[in-house]
């Protein structure tokens, strides 16, 4: 009934590396994304009982991931090793966790680093010395 990682020393560095590549597994067996969606978020939610999480509705904390599912050939193995070849691989853009960004490594919505005016607090690091 739902998706998760079972992130541990022995899958982290492989078969179950992130929450993507398991999705992504997922859509390789044949499973449509919608449904993907369904068994990583209000699925597991419900699963621990915590109703507060795992869907957007009004009065919901704003918790979200934006992502593209990327076409073209990708591999997938198992916990043995075994390869599983899919079409779709789900690449992670933004995360918000709580109303807050908390992983944008593609820097969606930032300032563009050579707009930040040079008095800005930007320049300042945390020790209060002017780079």
């Amino acid at each position: 009934n739902s998706i998760s990682t079972d992130v541990h020393g022995g899958s982290i560095v492989g078969a179950m590396a992130n929450m993507n590549n398991v999705m992504s597994k997922f859509l390789a067996m044949g499973i449509p994304l919608e449904e993907v969606i369904r068994l990583s978020t209000i699925n597991p939610a419900t699963e621990i009982k915590r109703p507060d999480l795992g869907h957007m509705s009004v009065g919901a904390k704003a918790e979200l991931a934006v992502f593209e599912v990327e076409k073209g050939e990708f591999g997938f193995t198992d916990i043995r090793g075994a390869k599983l070849i899919g079409d779709s691989n789900i690449k992670t853009f933004m995360t918000i966790f709580d109303g807050r960004i908390v992983f944008n490594p593609y820097g969606l919505g930032a300032t563009l680093w050579d707009e930040i005016p040079k008095d800005d607090s930007y320049w300042v690091n945390p020790n209060k010395q002017q780079w």
